[in-house]
């Protein structure tokens, strides 16, 4: 994922805590809320309570290769946060990648 299409920002994840939408899956959340941009942008976010550090960042591997894969599918304008779940500790691949896409589709990210 390109540079310019990150979060990094305290201030968008916290715009998109307090006035974004969401929706939820059992293995992962997504937060979500337009911007002004002519892209979108995503970040994932994974807590302690996944497990350790190893774990963690398979997790986020995990959910940047899922995402990445549908990117060209996704509208543009928009700023994502995926949270994960502990329960995606043990979840497969094509477990998140099926999660994901059931968020972007109820979520209408989806370009027609």
């Amino acid at each position: 994922m390109k540079r310019n299409f990150r979060l990094t920002q305290a201030r968008d994840f916290l715009l998109i805590k307090n006035d974004g939408l969401s929706k939820h899956h059992k293995l992962v959340v997504l937060g979500y809320i337009p911007n002004d941009l002519s892209y979108s942008r995503m970040a994932c976010v994974t807590s302690k309570a996944v497990g350790n550090a190893v774990t963690r960042n398979l997790v986020k591997r995990r959910m940047k290769a899922c995402v990445t894969s549908s990117w060209s599918k996704i509208k543009t304008g928009w700023d994502l946060v995926f949270y994960s779940r502990s329960v995606g500790a043990t979840a497969s691949y094509n477990e998140w990648q099926e999660a994901i896409h059931i968020l972007l589709r109820q979520a209408d990210l989806f370009n027609r």
